[in-house]
């Protein structure tokens, strides 16, 4: 297909374009709270929270849909638990990591 670019040229374009973006969206959304929503789990919530997000935002993964329906709410109870104790943690180590970058100042 002649004026198609190779892969390392597209992805070479593809990083400096990214780059760009981020730095846009970083100045743009500096001094507003973000909030992750949408495929936060358990297993990435500490990603977020460490990413600077202010809060995260779970749907289907603490309220699963079978809970529900069987009339669990100990289930429910449980993963609440789960999710709240990964954001005190990870809150209390990202406080704890930012100390200790002030000390070095």
């Amino acid at each position: 297909m002649e004026g198609r670019l190779g892969f390392r040229e597209d992805f070479s374009l593809l990083a400096g374009w990214r780059g760009q973006l981020h730095s846009h969206t970083e100045e743009a959304v500096s001094g507003y709270p973000l909030i992750a929503g949408g495929g936060v789990n358990q297993q990435n919530a500490a990603h977020y929270i460490l990413a600077g997000v202010s809060a995260i935002s779970v749907g289907k993964e603490l309220i699963p849909r079978e809970s529900m329906l069987l009339h669990k709410p100990d289930r429910i109870r449980e993963l609440t638990k789960r999710f709240a104790t990964i954001v005190r943690t990870t809150r209390a180590r990202l406080a704890e990591a930012q100390a200790q970058v002030a000390s070095f100042r």
